[in-house]
């Protein structure tokens, strides 16, 4: 809005005209406004001011707008600059790069904006300002961002922010990846020399850079990970097992970060060959094992079991027992419990054992001796269960196949032979109930159509074994499980050789039950003297040291198709242990805080030794004394006599292979030991647990708040999670991610956390997952049927899966009716009830919606024969009648296979049984039936006999009535508990049952079983998520009824049992509050008890708080709860540790003072418990070495001897669980001899009257110092002071009198020692430099010198010149001492700042810098001005020339001064000036001058330049402009709106004809050789119109009412009017507006004149009018 400063006025202005940079906008005047075109539409003239309001602003309307006025009076006019800037938007910061080399490479950020004007930059690292510096450089307008020499605190993040005065806006950050650059690559191995099959090595890779990743290379080939190759901490190290000839390399490995890479040096690796000899024997079918018996007396000397073949359950097999007893002795065989008599023994195993111990006893009668004989008999079972599929893994909600399997059959043949023998399955010993989810297919096979968690046990078939075998014989087992198993391998990680080592494999399933084990030597044989394998226990004894050796254990249930390993390496190591001698854990893995014992087996008398963990040394011993290192005080002792070691309160840090060395006897022993830290706490964190279907992803947490070396395992209710592409687990399982969650991932979700020594459960996590509405089903009646007769019931069930319920709308051929829920009821239908019928489902949470439609036919069926009834189905006692589209004269009607009615042309018989009941009408061939019963049901025929026949089915109905539900009990248990719920009704006939859960509809699945036709629900194995309320929905084609809703109380826990103790920590100090919370889940809310290490407490609430503790608080405190409903118990407990803090700490030290070389003592005195005690001297922690040693508690410190280095402040620290406490230091001072003293000057120089110091360096003992001057003792005096120890001897300020020789003394109790003799020898120092110029001044091309003069002794002098050395060359030269320099001849860039510097001995001084100005020139003047100009005109010229000092000048004209000054500037021109103008350039300093000339051509001026107009512009007639010029010129052309047009050089612009598109502001522009001239603008505005006109107004008002009707035309300038009524010759009245009274007389016909007054068109419109009612 431009806003003039006038007041408002009653008489309009005369004219008022605004202009935006000298071209029209708009302008109005008495005959009316012009506006011009491109601003139509967009601005407003305020007539009574003359203000302007622009809308629609663009950038090209920024500009200087002016305004002039002419009112009734002066003329008046204004001017504004208005500047348009266009808003910031999208603003982009880049990068060239970012990956970028530290202290090497530079990066350009780039900043722009995709509109906006007027822009400042300004960049941002963080949300500080990025300034310009040395490193930091800002272009382009601050638009570009350069970062020189990037370093590690360049990365950002760097935003840019860009701005105007109307806005502002900033771009995305950019992070900056800035790296060290990889260096010092080297690889190494633990071993070169290696043995095939026998030897493993590891190859190391270091490497120095940042964000590094490592690649081995063997040769030129990448090395990848495979079962001999390993590849550990981020590729750094490769493991190779079990090296083969083709390992031997070149090793090299490829550091790279995304900036650099380098290769280290190759490793190449020697692999020679060994030869292992294995001797096989395999034992003869006939098996025979013989036991000697010398000894029994009567006997002789042996005794023997033999038997033919393997043993096979369900075959049996001869033993016989034999030995030379004589004369008749008497066998008795023993086995499972029973006892036979006799030498031979007939027996068929059941193959419910594996192995049986059978045993023969022999005694001889007559002497009363007896043997026994004893034999391990390994059975074969050729019955086994298997799944099938084969290698199927059972998964829950999935079908499965179990099979009795005889191995002794042929595959054709199983089938065959099961068939006849009878399969009985069990299940963990008891026959299996079939289930609903269970069946047998051809007696072999059990079947499950969807596995439940409570199929899960050991299966078992029984059987006759192959054909003609009548014995019964039980089936090795399979485990049914859902749960993977965890196979782990214990033993040491490294052996020695000699000595026997023990391995175990731990498998989660049962050993010979759920799986077996085996052993697996994938990467060679042991070599070794010892290797005995039993079941999971290895033993072996390794013989050759340096090796690698794989254990792997397979766990695994061959019929189940599961199996799981584990793969353990163990090290030989390179020490023969003599004796064989190992060591023993008392528990491995440890329990944080627990106490483990490691001792030596077999027992052992050592007289010294050491116990060290890794590399560090825990303790050693001599004899009966120990010394225990600082990492283990009070932690760790050693029994001195069988050297074993016990730790106590064991930490995870404490985890590692614990090694024992004795030199008395010579061994070396180790073991691996595990801590870990029980788990505690299990808790899941969850991002939110309101999600969508396939419209969220949850991720779940899982932590614990102690535990170590966990492994995490989820479950889903009671099936394990697995990843897959829509489950993720990562951070080693502890996290779960469910992208994009279904309905069916609602939970409950618990995460099982566990280590080797504990495990814990989370509270489950439940998910509320809207979803649907999806899946619907609508019926009718209870079926699919969609065609009905009229007459009919009809019920619509609709249903669909939701979550929430989702509210169902019903709609009826397109219209909504006032019909909601599950059920829409039509009674007695017609036929015009046939149509669509659909179901509307709308989720209000999930925003979704789903339709089911279905179209319903009432009416006879659309074939020619048919029948159809009233009504059907209907209720008994109806009457109903059965019409037919065919009249039948010869047939029946017949009910399912009686007759009704005979139809013949003589008559129609009716049978008996139908008499009285039936009417037939022949005419229509239709029969009614009265009363009917349910027994009517059924199908009904008219046959006509020869023709056709047509049948339908009736369905007599009993309404339903009195809906009730009963459960078995409504008190339930969870798990324990199945519900029955059992819908029934009083009445009712072809009853449908449809079961609600709140409002959702219940069907069959997993623990959900539907059965009595749908009448009876039951939930087996209840969970707590199961308590309703339910509801049973009965209906019929006639009726439904809704029963009344149960629900079920359903009992739960005590689970997931948690206590929190706050505050938390490990060991509590005395004076705590301790405050215990305790938790679970349970319905009714459980009991609660506590107890404290073992013993009941009398509190029974969940917090137990311990005020003001004691070390007696300290205890396992558990949390006891009991729900007396359930019956069921769970704890939870943890333990409570109480200490006193240590009251007071002091160092003490007993006998004399500390002496070089002799013993010294040091004593901790603590007040308190203690833990351990730790030394410091001078704040730093003390460690034992071959000086220094501790006492067995750390609380004695013996210096022995003491050396120099123990010179310090000494402190003890001592440490239990709660407190810590530092002595004060205690100052030791070793006492040692005086060994040097030396004499050095301390600063500068001795320089006379100037401050001079020397001081005494001494070595050793030094108590005392003093000095001596010419060999007599020195003292202090007015000018000599000495340091408070005398070490300095300070001159303040030293003379010449101080001169001559001077000496120190350092003494103590022990000794004294002089120094040399040190001179003393005085300088004088240099006062003054200065730099002398000789008094001419210094011109270019002359001699010149500056001369240094010094005061004071000076030795050399240098020269600068401009901070730099000044050198000699050919024009530059040196003299007097280098005081002088010479120039000749001085030449311009001599010119600089000099400064000469003066040395001597002991002192330097620079002078002032000396400015030399080399004065030459002038050079040539350059002379700027016109060569051409017009009479009447000046002409400006300037002269300017290089010069030092600046020139003066002078103008000349024909051989005429004109002007003194650089600027001349003529009179006005005539053409007689034209001629050449000279410029003098003059130097006064160096006398020197110079000319230059320019010429002037004078020509006749252009006066003027007019544009003129041949007519008044009028739309479509010839219009011309011509421009008229005064003068002579030389070329013209014409612009319009500040564009050239093609019209150059007429003088005339001819329009033929005008039209409104050539309105616009025209100039002309006349040139000559002196320049343009440019005429005023000229604006065209083309006159038209009228082009149409227009009536705006009511056409009818009521009588009385004042109307107004306005008439508007386009046209320049506005027309002039004139209104006439009803064809009336003269004018009603002139003037746009016309206004009248509503009249009788009014009405008629208003026509409007508008005539154009320049362009005298005239244009009519006319509007009738007419009085309203």
């Amino acid at each position: 809005m431009f806003n003039t400063t006038l007041n408002a006025t009653e008489k309009p202005f005369s004219s008022i005209a605004w202009n935006v940079n000298n071209r029209p906008i708009i302008t109005s005047s008495s005959g009316g406004n012009f506006t011009a075109p491109e601003y139509e539409g967009r601005i407003t003239l305020f007539i009574s001011t003359g203000s302007l309001e622009l809308r629609n602003l663009t950038l090209s309307d920024s500009g200087l707008y002016g305004v002039s006025i002419l009112p009734h009076g002066p003329a008046m006019s204004g001017s504004i600059t208005l500047k348009v800037l266009e808003p910031v938007f999208n603003v982009v910061a880049t990068a060239n790069k970012t990956d970028l080399l530290e202290f090497k490479d530079s990066v350009r950020l780039s900043c722009s904006s995709s509109s906006g004007s007027s822009l400042s930059f300004l960049w941002l690292n963080g949300s500080s300002e990025v300034t310009a510096s040395d490193r930091f450089q800002l272009t382009d307008g601050n638009t570009t961002l350069t970062i020189v020499s990037v370093t590690r605190d360049d990365q950002g993040p760097y935003t840019c922010h860009v701005s105007n005065p109307v806005s502002s806006a900033s771009s995305e950050p950019i992070r900056l990846n800035i790296y060290e650059p990889v260096a010092n690559v080297v690889a190494t191995a633990n071993d070169t020399d290696l043995v095939e099959f026998n030897s493993s090595v590891r190859l190391s890779c270091s490497s120095s850079g940042s964000s590094l990743s490592f690649l081995w290379l063997n040769g030129s080939s990448e090395v990848t990970e495979n079962d001999r190759v390993q590849l550990t901490d981020g590729n750094i190290n490769l493991t190779i097992v079990s090296v083969t000839r083709y390992d031997q390399g070149p090793f090299s490995c490829r550091v790279s970060n995304p900036v650099s890479n380098v290769i280290s040096g190759p490793v190449n690796l020697t692999i020679s060959c060994e030869f292992l000899i294995i001797l096989h024997y395999t034992l003869s079918d006939a098996d025979v094992l013989t036991l000697p018996l010398s000894g029994a007396p009567g006997l002789e000397a042996w005794e023997q079991i033999t038997w033919a073949g393997e043993v096979t359950a369900g075959f049996s097999t001869m033993f016989t027992c034999s030995s030379s007893c004589f004369p008749n002795c008497v066998y008795t065989w023993s086995f499972l419990g029973r006892t036979v008599n006799g030498s031979k023994l007939t027996w068929t195993p059941d193959g419910l054992d594996n192995t049986v111990e059978l045993q023969c006893n022999v005694l001889n009668p007559e002497t009363g001796a007896s043997t026994t004989m004893t034999s391990i008999i390994e059975i074969k079972n050729p019955l086994s269960v298997q799944i099938s599929p084969l290698n199927t893994v059972p998964t829950l909600n999935q079908s499965l196949d179990l099979v009795c399997h005889d191995a002794t059959l042929p595959s054709h043949q199983v089938n065959q032979v099961n068939q006849v023998n009878q399969v009985v399955w069990y299940k963990d010993g008891q026959k299996v109930s079939l289930r609903e989810n269970m069946h047998l297919l051809q007696n072999t096979s059990l079947h499950f159509d969807s596995l439940l968690p409570s199929d899960a046990g050991f299966y078992q078939c029984e059987t006759n074994v192959a054909t003609g075998q009548q014995a019964r014989v039980f089936s090795l087992g399979y485990l049914l499980s859902f749960d993977r198993w965890n196979v782990s391998i214990i033993g040491p990680d490294a052996v020695f050789p000699g000595r026997l080592s023990e391995f175990t494999c731990l498998t989660s399933c049962t050993l010979n039950v759920d799986c077996t084990v085996k052993w697996q030597f994938r990467w060679g044989f042991p070599t070794g003297s010892y290797l005995s394998i039993h079941a999971n226990e290895l033993r072996w004894t390794p013989s050759i040291p340096g090796t690698f050796q794989n254990f792997t254990c397979v766990a695994e249930n061959a019929a189940a198709g599961r199996s799981a390993e584990a793969t353990k390496m163990v090290e030989v190591k390179g020490i023969l242990a003599s004796g064989a001698v190992e060591v023993h854990p008392s528990i491995n893995p440890a329990i944080v805080g627990g106490t483990v014992n490691l001792s030596l087996s077999p027992s052992v008398v050592m007289k010294s030794g050491s116990w060290a963990v890794g590399d560090s040394v825990i303790l050693n011993w001599v004899g009966d004394q120990q010394a225990v290192f600082p990492s283990h005080n009070g932690r760790a002792s050693v029994n001195v006599v069988t050297g074993a070691l016990t730790l106590t309160s064991v930490t995870v840090a404490d985890s590692g292979v614990y090694v024992v060395q004795s030199t008395d006897p010579q061994l070396k022993a180790n073991v691996s030991i595990t801590v870990q830290e029980t788990v505690s706490n299990v808790t899941i964190r969850v991002n939110q647990t309101n999600l969508m279907e396939f419209n969220g992803s949850a991720v779940l947490t899982c932590a614990v708040s102690s535990g170590s070396s966990l492994s995490f395992l989820w479950m889903n209710d009671s099936a394990e999670v697995t990843a897959s592409d829509r489950v993720q687990l990562t951070d080693g399982n502890s996290t779960l991610t469910l992208v994009n969650v279904t309905r069916y991932d609602q939970g409950p979700f618990t995460c099982r956390a566990f280590n080797l020594v504990s495990n814990g459960t989370s509270d489950p996590v439940t998910f509320t997952i809207a979803y649907g509405p999806d899946n619907m089903a609508l019926t009718v009646n209870g079926q699919n049927t969609t065609s009905f007769s009229p007459g009919s019931n009809l019920t619509m069930l609709c249903s669909a899966q939701s979550d929430p319920p989702a509210a169902l709308q019903w709609v009826v051929r397109g219209e909504l009716v006032n019909t909601t829920g599950p059920l829409l009821e039509l009674l007695s239908v017609s036929k015009d009830q046939s149509g669509l019928y659909s179901c509307l489902a709308f989720n209000k949470h999930t925003n979704m919606n789903s339709s089911i439609t279905t179209n319903i036919v009432i009416g006879a069926p659309a074939y020619s024969h048919s029948i159809h009834a009233s009504e059907n189905p209907l209720p008994v006692g109806s009457n109903v009648t059965l019409f037919s589209q065919t009249n039948v004269t010869l047939g029946v009607w017949q009910f399912n296979t009686d007759i009704i009615v005979m139809i013949t042309p003589a008559g129609n018989i009716i049978t008996d049984p139908w008499k009285n009941r039936v009417t037939f009408n022949s005419t229509t061939s239709s029969l009614t039936i009265r009363s009917v019963q349910l027994e009517d049901s059924g199908l009904y025929t008219l046959q006509a006999l020869n023709s056709f026949s047509a049948q339908l089915t009736l369905s007599v109905q009993d309404p339903v009535s009195n809906v009730t539900l009963r459960a078995n009990a409504t008190s339930l248990v969870e798990y324990n508990d199945t519900a029955v719920l059992m819908c029934s009704v009083s009445n009712g006939s072809s009853l449908t049952y449809v079961w609600l859960n709140d409002s959702s509809v219940v069907t069959g699945g997993v623990g959900v079983q539907l059965s009595d036709g749908g009448a009876t629900l039951t939930l087996i194995g209840v969970t707590r998520y199961d308590e309703g309320p339910f509801r049973c929905n009965v209906s019929n084609g006639i009726s439904h009824e809704i029963s009344l809703p149960v629900h079920l109380n359903i009992s739960f826990g005590p689970s997931n049992a948690s206590m929190v103790i706050m505050p938390m920590k490990y060991i509590y100090i005395t004076g705590s509050n301790i405050t215990l919370s305790c938790s679970a889940e349970s319905s009714p809310p459980a009991m609660v008890q506590w107890m404290v290490n073992g013993v009941y407490l009398n509190e029974f609430t969940q917090q137990l708080k311990l005020e003001m503790v004691t070390e007696s608080n300290s205890g396992s405190y558990k949390c006891l709860f009991h729900n007396t409903v359930t019956s069921r118990f769970t704890s939870t407990s943890a333990m409570i540790r109480i200490l006193e803090p240590i009251a007071a700490v002091v160092v003490n030290h007993t006998g004399g003072p500390a002496i070089l070389h002799h013993p010294f003592t040091l004593r901790c005195e603590v007040t308190g418990a203690v833990d351990y005690v730790q030394w410091l001297k001078n704040g730093q922690l003390i460690s034992a070495d071959n000086t220094t040693t501790f006492s067995m508690d750390n609380k004695t410190l013996n210096l022995n001897p003491v050396q120099h280095s123990d010179n310090g402040d000494y402190q003890c620290r001592a440490f239990n669980y709660v407190s810590n406490m530092t002595s004060s230091p205690y100052t030791v001072k070793v006492n040692y001899p005086v060994t040097m003293a030396s004499i050095k000057i301390v600063g500068a120089q001795p320089i006379l009257n100037h401050t001079f110091t020397l001081t005494c360096e001494t070595d050793g003992g030094v108590e005392s110092i003093s000095w001596k001057y010419n060999w007599s003792s020195l003292y202090a005096s007015d000018t000599r002071n000495f340091s408070m120890d005398n070490t300095t001897l300070t001159f303040d300020p030293v003379m010449f009198s101080d001169n001559g020789p001077y000496q120190c003394v350092a003494s103590n109790p022990l000794s004294h020692v002089a120094s040399d003799i040190f001179m003393l020898d005085i300088f004088c120092p240099i006062v003054d430099v200065q730099i002398v110029a000789p008094m001419i001044p210094a011109i270019e091309g002359q001699f010149y010198n500056l001369t240094c003069n010094v005061t004071g002794p000076a030795e050399h002098v240098y020269w600068m010149k401009n901070g730099e050395q000044l050198e000699v060359d050919n024009t530059t030269a040196f003299y007097m001492d280098n005081r002088t320099v010479t120039f000749n001849p001085l030449e311009r860039d001599s010119a600089g700042s000099y400064e000469c510097t003066a040395f001597n001995t002991a002192w330097n001084m620079t002078s002032p810098p000396h400015k030399l100005l080399v004065n030459f020139g002038p050079l040539t003047p350059v002379i700027d001005g016109p060569a051409f100009a017009e009479t009447g005109q000046t002409a400006v010229f300037s002269c300017s020339a290089l010069s030092m000092p600046p020139s003066q000048f002078s103008w000349w004209f024909n051989g005429s001064e004109v002007a003194n000054t650089s600027v001349f500037t003529t009179d006005p021109l005539s053409l007689n000036m034209s001629g050449e103008y000279a410029c003098m350039a003059y130097n006064y300093l160096t006398g020197r001058n110079s000319t230059s000339s320019k010429m002037l051509t004078v020509i006749e001026a252009i006066e003027s330049v007019m544009i003129r107009n041949s007519t008044i512009p009028i739309n479509n007639k010839n219009l011309t402009l011509t421009c008229e010029i005064t003068g002579p010129y030389e070329a013209i052309y014409w612009m319009k709106d500040y564009d050239m047009l093609y019209y150059a050089g007429n003088i005339t612009l001819d329009f033929t004809p005008v039209t409104r598109g050539d309105d616009g502001t025209y100039q002309c522009f006349a040139f000559n050789k002196a320049g343009v001239h440019a005429s005023p603008t000229y604006a065209l505005l083309v006159n038209y119109g009228p082009l149409s006109v227009n009536i705006a107004g009511s056409d009818s008002a009521e009588a009385g009412v004042h109307v107004k009707l306005t008439c508007s035309a386009e046209s320049r300038p506005d027309c002039d009017f004139n209104w006439f009524h009803n064809n009336q010759s003269s004018p009603l009245m002139a003037g746009s507006v016309l206004r009248f009274l509503a009249t009788k007389e009014s009405e008629g016909n208003y026509t409007c004149m508008a005539t154009n007054p320049v362009t005298s068109i005239t244009m009519y419109a006319t509007q009738a009018f007419a009085l309203g009612e």
